[in-house]
């Protein structure tokens, strides 16, 4: 149980952070002008992908177990930070 309530404080911290943090890195590189259209897009997908990853994580459970679904999560980050990084390599290259 108290691992349990330290994990929910951790993650209650995280969210605070995360939920002031992010609004603040959307203005930042958004065009001039164009904050409300970039803020707006952020909510939009940040609410759909919270939805759509409680539906696709329990289907995932279900067909494969636990495991194999915190393997294949493992493997999409890993993927999306190699992403990521090639990407802000090459806007660095231009």
């Amino acid at each position: 149980a108290g691992a349990y309530l330290a994990g929910t404080i951790v993650f209650s911290f995280a969210e605070l952070i995360f939920s002031s943090a992010v609004p603040a890195s959307v203005a930042r590189i958004a065009p001039a002008g164009r904050r409300g259209a970039y803020q707006g897009a952020w909510a939009l997908i940040a609410s759909l992908s919270m939805g759509c990853a409680l539906l696709l994580s329990g289907a995932l459970r279900d067909i494969a177990g636990w495991e194999t679904a915190w393997i294949a999560y493992a493997v999409l980050l890993t993927l999306a930070a190699l992403g990521l990084a090639l990407k802000r390599e090459q806007r660095r290259d231009t």
